[in-house]
């Protein structure tokens, strides 16, 4: 199958410059469709929340949510460590409504050991931390430790990378 390409120019506004042409000038048709063809993939397929990054599938522990952290909002002070964690909570048909989609959770770590608490919880009706937010409950952010294979054992790691 064969397309030509129309290769007149096409104004792009009605208005018009002292002169009578447009400001922003002529621009071929085929030119205007063609950028337009060029950024589509890229809208489509990169990430609506650039700054999170998905913690390793071996390391998430349910197959209700997925758990994601942002790399630039590690901080690191001698061997203490912090970051923001995203959980973003799968809501499948006919399971109980939950009472939040997502949680961001901001947590320490201590790079000597590997231990970590928690320090805020903020919680939000819809997923990807929007929606409506309230803050949730920590009990005392007291130590825990960081056990291997898990969540938590990966944002240590990536916490507490050397730099």
């Amino acid at each position: 199958m064969f397309f030509m390409m129309r290769s007149h120019p096409v104004l792009l506004a009605s208005s018009s410059g002292i002169d009578g042409t447009h400001p922003l000038r002529k621009l071929p048709a085929y030119g205007v469709g063609f950028w337009l063809l060029m950024a589509l993939p890229a809208l489509i397929h990169s990430p609506a929340y650039a700054g999170w990054v998905a913690v390793e599938k071996q390391y998430q522990t349910l197959e209700l949510q997925t758990v994601y952290f942002d790399p630039e909002t590690i901080r690191r002070e001698n061997h203490l460590a912090t970051l923001w964690q995203l959980a973003n909570i799968k809501w499948m048909d006919g399971a109980p409504t939950p009472r939040f989609l997502s949680a961001k959770t901001h947590k320490q770590f201590d790079c000597a050991r590997p231990r970590f608490r928690v320090l805020e919880i903020v919680q939000f009706s819809r997923q990807m931390a929007t929606g409506k937010s309230w803050n949730g409950y920590i009990e005392n952010g007291n130590w825990q430790a960081v056990e291997l294979q898990t969540v938590n054992h990966a944002l240590w790691e990536s916490a507490c990378r050397k730099q």
